[in-house]
């Protein structure tokens, strides 16, 4: 974990900043450890002009669950700088989401990585990845497994899996290590980024990612030491289990 005088001077920085979102949401409150959480919430009650602290070339998208749409924007260098998946020659986007893939092939782009973005329909997505070649995949719990009968027929094994997540179908998930070289379980969320890795096997032992910080005490909270749009301080995520996060 990053120092105490670096994570006080990160949050003293964002307390500083012209825009109030999370001032007026700290309160009094001072020490890293004593700051109200945030939540989506939070994030859905504020509009997205009042909680950006930096302007610049950006993606914005809309995220949707049971409770209703708020919008996130990600600059384009902390997506690039973003731990999604590992080096590869030829990845392939394969998510649930739209927008959450046209956002992780930005991210193959940005850092050097020809991508195929799939198409939602699996047996398309098949022969697209076969055309193409790939030779890893970024995908989450939901599509993986509609890809199952590709990565079957396929004579070499994947570099890598990426499965982007907050729960992981452990039993599932560790039939597909037969189709690669690694599989990596990555703890994210489309308004925080990757914040914890892990796989089938060490599961559920985390690893936090750089200049992340991951606390349980009665709830999972994400800090990312990093000057985002949208700073992510004591961020509280859902979580189907207990984890163990290490550094």
């Amino acid at each position: 974990m990053k120092a105490a005088q670096d994570i006080q001077s990160f949050v003293e920085r964002v307390r500083a900043h012209d825009t109030e979102f999370y001032r007026d949401h700290w309160g009094t409150a001072q020490a890293f450890g004593e700051l109200p959480p945030v939540s989506r919430e939070d994030f859905r009650r504020v509009p997205l002009s009042k909680r950006r602290y930096k302007n610049g070339k950006a993606m914005v998208k809309v995220i949707r669950d049971a409770n209703g749409p708020f919008l996130s924007e990600w600059a384009a260098d902390d997506i690039r700088e973003e731990l999604y998946s590992v080096p590869s020659k030829r990845p392939m986007v394969y998510l649930s989401n739209a927008h959450e893939s046209l956002e992780k092939g930005a991210w193959c782009r940005l850092n050097g990585m020809p991508s195929l973005v799939g198409e939602r329909e699996p047996e398309v997505a098949a022969i697209e990845a076969e055309r193409f070649r790939i030779d890893s995949l970024i995908t989450d719990s939901t599509n993986l497994p509609k890809l199952r009968s590709y990565l079957e027929g396929r004579k070499e094994k994947l570099a890598t899996i990426s499965v982007l997540d907050t729960t992981f179908d452990i039993p599932t998930l560790r039939t597909f290590d037969a189709f690669a070289h690694t599989v990596r379980l990555v703890l994210a969320l489309p308004e925080v980024g990757a914040f914890a890795e892990s796989t089938p096997d060490a599961y559920p032992r985390f690893r936090v990612m750089p200049n992340c910080i991951v606390e349980q005490n009665g709830q999972a909270l994400v800090t990312k030491l990093s000057d985002l749009v949208t700073p992510v301080i004591r961020y509280r995520f859902e979580c189907a289990e207990p984890l163990e996060c290490t550094v």
